[in-house]
């Protein structure tokens, strides 16, 4: 279950990681992209406060890094109890 959860989540944050580098290139421009390439989720979380994106890559990025940290812990507490 842990190993899933982390494919997952590191599937779903890279969707995200790619999704705000594009939207950001798109709509800032090459320094944003960049930027956006550079420093993720902190930079699309700028974007998104500013107005310039939507929240939905920022959230994505975070969702799909609390899916791949909390897949392993999952994994060890369920070979801990054996």
């Amino acid at each position: 279950m842990g190993l899933i959860l982390t494919v997952i989540g590191i599937a779903v944050a890279l969707v995200g990681y790619i999704w705000g580098i594009v939207v950001g290139a798109q709509k800032g421009g090459a320094l944003w992209g960049i930027l956006n390439f550079l420093f993720p989720p902190i930079t699309p979380a700028i974007m998104a406060i500013q107005g310039k994106i939507n929240w939905w890559p920022v959230l994505l990025m975070v969702i799909g890094g609390l899916l791949a940290i909390v897949g392993p812990i999952l994994f060890t507490t369920s070979m801990m109890s054996y």
